[in-house]
């Protein structure tokens, strides 16, 4: 997928109509539904053609939404996704290189907390 001429304005527009409805991405992630609707339904504009929702070759909206979950998920047993990186950091800080194991550890959270391939990493998911 072209980055720059549809992903872009796929995310940008997605972000727009989040606002325009008087919403935060947070809201998205504690009410599947309402993440689905929203994917299914905001208009945008790319390569001269107006399209409707969320459009990827190989991710669908049950797959954004199955990691709306994850996230959920995280925040009920941390209280929020800024609390669980900022233990994370505490974890790591000792390290030589604390990001490391920050970064380390967020891309394998999502699949901890229930999240599954195309957007967690297959190199992730255990055998």
């Amino acid at each position: 997928m072209p980055v720059v001429k549809v992903l872009n304005p796929m995310l940008t527009s997605l972000a727009g109509y989040i606002k325009e409805r008087g919403l935060r991405f947070i809201n998205m992630i504690y009410d599947a539904d309402l993440a689905s609707e929203i994917l299914r339904e905001f208009k945008w504009f790319s390569l001269g053609d107006f399209r409707e929702g969320f459009i990827h070759r190989f991710v669908r909206i049950h797959d954004v939404v199955n990691l709306l979950t994850a996230l959920r998920r995280i925040c009920e047993v941390h209280g929020s996704l800024r609390s669980f990186v900022e233990e994370l950091y505490v974890k790591h800080s000792y390290d030589h290189e604390p990001m490391e194991g920050v970064i380390k550890d967020l891309q394998e959270a999502p699949l901890k907390y229930g999240g599954k391939p195309p957007l967690v990493p297959r190199a992730r998911v255990p055998a």
